[in-house]
């Protein structure tokens, strides 16, 4: 296979994101995505982000936002060298640099394979003071080497094809947790949970007492408790997100945030939550062997851990707000955290809740390690493909 090198600023418009001024708030809306690295940690297709910005907040940085086919790169951070793709008119923010204009020579997806692989290189180059920094200029003179248009093409049919199942396993992921959410809030929230008979508990006229310590009503017969009368707390873990090599394992191990990473060992079993303790607050929930950081706190709560996951979720935005403190870094307060109060379904309630609950975060567990398989399957493929050392008609 004939390969070319290419600069990367020879092969598409490079540009490097910036950040509206957060002292208008008129800069953010919901009219543009505004990517930041928490974005490329999934990598592949960004098709939605955490922030948004308006139509005024985009054209004051007009000329640092990307559109059509482009490929973003962190540049800033310990973490840099992670890489998305989109198709979206959007903007990012500066720690970020996009390919975008791409020349018909250079299929889009193909320099986001070759770049995705490039993580320890672009590291490599970067200038360290404090912060790993690849500069604009020193990022648009790497070289790529490409093969022919048709190789390229034929290279990210395959490589795309492993992605497109990803994305729908992520897709069913995250409907099995909106199920959980709605179930919950069906039950718990409306209080409609099957009765004896089968029906609606509050809608067929199920007593609601009033309750001092909640300020609100709540079926009859149920009792009020603290979190920290069921919560069953796991080892403290003592390994850092650093000694982590994510290329191994297909324990999932989870961090004090919303990423992922794998591991060969195990701590805990079964269903369980993992509660992040330093920084901002994010909950996840599990079924079957994992671990976690030193920065995670992984506990169950018995029969309860279904009920009480999607309470916490519910509530997070509290928890981040008023039981993370410190001058620096902050981080919670598990003693009040404990000392929250929630309402305590029966325990037929529960098993019932139980029943259909449980299963959908064990089918999140299987689509989760069926992703780690293909996206295992991808890494092996990956380099044999771009070095030519496996034909594409194989």
């Amino acid at each position: 296979m004939e390969l070319k090198e290419y600069r990367i600023k020879e092969i598409g418009k490079v540009v490097t994101g910036k950040t509206p001024s957060t002292f208008d708030s008129e800069n953010y809306g919901s009219d543009y995505l505004f990517i930041t690295p928490a974005e490329l940690h999934d990598g592949y297709k960004i098709v939605d982000a955490e922030k948004r910005i308006s139509v005024k907040g985009f054209n004051s940085i007009k000329s640092n936002t990307i559109s059509g086919n482009s490929v973003l790169v962190g540049c800033i951070g310990w973490d840099m060298g992670n890489v998305g793709y989109t198709e979206e008119t959007c903007a990012t923010n500066q720690q970020i640099n996009s390919i975008c204009e791409f020349k018909s020579f250079c299929n889009p997806l193909y320099a986001y394979y070759w770049l995705s692989t490039k993580k320890k290189y672009l590291f490599s180059i970067a200038s360290v003071t404090r912060t790993p920094l690849l500069s604009k200029s020193s990022f648009s003179e790497v070289f790529i080497p490409l093969p022919n248009r048709e190789y390229q093409d034929e290279v990210v049919k395959i490589l795309s094809t492993i992605n497109n199942k990803i994305q729908i396993n992520k897709k069913i992921i995250a409907e099995l947790e909106s199920m959980a959410k709605e179930i919950y809030g069906y039950w718990f929230i409306q209080f409609d949970f099957p009765n004896m008979n089968g029906t609606p508990y509050k809608a067929s006229g199920g007593k609601m007492v009033w309750n001092k310590e909640l300020g609100r009503e709540i079926p009859d017969g149920w009792k009020v408790q603290k979190l920290t009368d069921y919560l069953v707390e796991s080892t403290k873990s003592k390994i850092q997100v650093n000694q982590v090599n994510d290329s191994v394992g297909n324990v999932p191990f989870f961090t004090s945030g919303n990423a992922i990473h794998y591991v060969n060992d195990y701590l805990v079993d079964d269903l369980n939550i993992f509660l992040s303790t330093g920084g901002n607050a994010s909950v996840q929930i599990y079924f079957g062997k994992a671990s976690y950081s030193t920065d995670t706190w992984c506990i169950n709560f018995s029969e309860y851990t279904s009920y009480m996951f999607i309470f916490i979720q519910s509530i997070i935005g509290y928890i981040n707000d008023n039981l993370f403190t410190g001058s620096g870094l902050k981080h919670l307060q598990k003693d009040k955290f404990g000392d929250i109060k929630i309402a305590i379904p029966p325990e037929n309630v529960i098993n019932a809740f139980n029943k259909t609950v449980v299963n959908l975060f064990k089918m999140k567990a299987a689509n989760m390690k069926s992703s780690r398989i293909l996206n295992e399957q991808m890494n092996e493929l990956l380099p044999l493909l771009m070095n030519g050392q496996v034909s594409v008609k194989e």
